[in-house]
């Protein structure tokens, strides 16, 4: 069982695979693997270590990075340099727990999402300096 640091990405087109990769080679980042579409619906330990996939393909536009046995440092470095940068795809983040390893991508996926979409709900509204 291969447990390197790595970093799985979703819905990544060729050429935001090849930047993404090139920015964590600039800093020293862990190797990256795309999870395919006929992976979609299998459990995230599955896609980590075994070669199976699905007679179903999953579709989602979301694009999604999931760490995997990332020193927390890296995770981090990498989320913040990405947010600074605006050529490369700003994905949902993620990091793989003991909890969320025996989910379904696909329903990690569908929870990264309702995540991020009742963080954006409930923002502070900005804070008006001038008053």
């Amino acid at each position: 069982m291969d447990t390197s640091p790595r970093i799985l990405v979703w819905n990544y087109s060729d050429e935001e695979l090849r930047s993404f990769e090139l920015f964590l080679g600039e800093m020293g980042g862990p190797k990256v693997e795309r999870i395919g579409k006929r992976q979609g619906h299998l459990l995230v330990r599955d896609i980590l270590f075994t070669d199976k996939v699905s007679d179903e393909e999953f579709d989602s536009d979301e694009k999604v990075a999931l760490f995997y046995n990332v020193q927390a440092d890296i995770v981090q470095k990498v989320v913040s340099s990405i947010r600074s940068r605006r050529d490369l795809v700003r994905p949902i983040f993620a990091v793989v727990t003991q909890h969320s390893i025996d989910w379904r991508f696909s329903h990690l996926v569908g929870e990264l999402i309702k995540e991020r979409n009742y963080f954006r709900m409930h923002k502070a509204p900005p804070v008006d300096e001038d008053h």
